[in-house]
């Protein structure tokens, strides 16, 4: 079998870079992951999709990946499509968000560590997540009522 292929090229004017991610809600609170190299951020659970996979296979192999349980999704919630500045490169990101399901039985703690290393993992309180430097910032006003897909441009540079 061959070895995966990331959504991701780089170019000289810029990077573009495909990813999945879940939202996973348990007890009204938000699962975010913390990198010891970014103190003081939130970011959701996911990462890039495949070539020839599918964002919500990806989102799927990703959550599993990352907190080593199969959840499924509930539904796409977001399609974010960002530009921004990193490491002095314009990039140009489009993410699908997933609502997960998150089992009663998910036993993932505070400060629990991912596959990546210096990442932990962290419970925000929903009605607070405006709060924190969550990024995308969209999601620090994100509500679990809104049952539509929304298209959302998040322009930084």
């Amino acid at each position: 079998m061959d070895e995966p292929f990331e959504l991701r090229f780089e170019k000289p004017t810029g990077v573009f870079v495909c990813r999945a991610s879940g939202l996973i809600v348990r007890d009204k609170k938000f699962l975010a992951v913390a990198h010891v190299d970014l103190p003081g951020y939130f970011y959701t659970v996911g990462g890039a999709v495949n070539l020839h996979e599918t964002s919500d296979a990806a989102v799927v192999r990703e959550v599993y990946e990352e907190v080593g349980v199969w959840l499924e999704i509930e539904r796409l919630a977001f399609v974010n499509e960002e530009f921004f500045l990193l490491d002095g490169k314009k990039f140009h990101q489009v993410t699908f968000y997933y609502l997960m399901k998150a089992e009663p039985y998910l036993d993932i703690a505070e400060g629990d560590p991912t596959d990546q290393e210096g990442e932990t993992l962290h419970w925000l309180p929903v009605d607070s997540l405006g709060n924190y430097n969550l990024v995308p910032r969209f999601l620090r006003s994100w509500s679990l009522d809104n049952a539509a897909v929304e298209h959302i441009i998040s322009e930084e540079y």
